[in-house]
């Protein structure tokens, strides 16, 4: 018996709902699989499964036993339904990750982590558990406590395609801010020579950094964040670094905003209606505040994780 973790990751969705979905995967003891970009890896053979019947399909599941298919995604395409549709015929169930969408109220269960909090609830089913305590961090605060080496972090996820990290550095090389930046280049940006030559200008201000995975150290190195609101954001509240908290979807603006309201940073406009004048302000008014103004209470315990696979566990154990 098995469960089928689906994601998305590209230059596009970037990589967040990957890494979310490969964090489950490799902790939980169930049998599991990967349908990654609409392609699925069994037997030692990838299958585009976009290419192959229903008929195929529903073979493949009844060989593996499926017994729960798991969605972590950007935006819900068509294979995904034909999915859904198959699964639903077999009493398969089926599990949602911060997906807000009328599809979901017919889940078996949803998660949803405050990404939603400024979301109506009509689309929830009625096995739902939402809030910080489902945040899939697994992390230890304790391994992370050094001298801070930056002033600003900035990060805006493993692709970038909007080119936020450039108009920021193109920003600081503007603005002769005395502050030193640590800039983390996501390993799916495709303007990493630009970022880089970018860098090179600012004389030792701003440093860049390639990491393949975890970028804790760099947060836990910087004083303060400028970020996207995605999943970094909730390492940087995790480890109690006050942010610029940046929206890049219509949705985050109300998410950042709720940040803020909680003392977890500040919150800035959305990304297209920012120009060098306002971002001024709010880099000002985020570094020169008295960090004893944000919060330093303990929102996320780093247990999401164990929490989500136990309620995986149970559901499979239940099956």
């Amino acid at each position: 018996m098995s469960i089928i973790f689906i994601t998305q990751k590209s230059q596009k969705f970037g990589v967040g709902h990957y890494v979310r979905s490969n964090l489950v995967k490799t902790q939980i003891k169930i049998k599991s699989y990967f349908i990654l970009n609409n392609k699925l890896i069994y037997n030692k053979k990838k299958y585009n499964l976009e290419k192959i019947t229903n008929l195929k399909l529903k073979k493949i599941f009844e060989e593996i036993q499926l017994k729960i298919i798991y969605l972590d995604i950007h935006i819900l395409n068509n294979l995904h339904k034909r999915i859904l549709n198959l699964v639903r015929s077999k009493n398969i169930k089926i599990i949602f990750y911060d997906y807000y969408d009328p599809i979901v109220k017919n889940a078996n269960v949803a998660f949803y982590t405050p990404s939603f909090y400024t979301s109506k609830t009509k689309f929830y089913p009625k096995n739902t558990f939402s809030g910080w305590k489902y945040l899939l961090l697994n992390k230890n605060k304790k391994k992370h406590e050094g001298k801070k080496k930056f002033d600003v972090l900035i990060s805006f996820g493993g692709s970038d395609p909007n080119r936020i990290t450039e108009f920021f550095i193109k920003f600081f090389l503007k603005s002769q801010l005395n502050i030193k930046v640590c800039c983390i280049i996501g390993y799916l940006n495709k303007r990493k020579k630009e970022i880089k030559d970018l860098c090179k200008k600012s004389e030792g201000m701003i440093k860049f950094f390639e990491p393949k995975k975890k970028i804790d150290r760099f947060i836990n190195e910087s004083r303060f964040a400028i970020i996207s609101v995605g999943l970094t954001s909730y390492e940087t509240i995790f480890f109690n670094i006050p942010s610029l908290f940046i929206p890049i979807k219509k949705i985050d603006i109300k998410l950042a905003q709720y940040f803020e309201s909680m003392k977890l940073g500040i919150a800035s406009p959305y990304f297209k209606d920012l120009n060098y004048l306002i971002l001024k302000n709010k880099v000002e008014n985020l570094t020169k505040r008295n960090r004893l103004f944000f919060i330093k209470k303990k929102i996320i315990d780093g247990k999401g994780l164990k929490r989500v696979i136990n309620i995986l566990q149970r559901e499979y154990e239940n099956s």
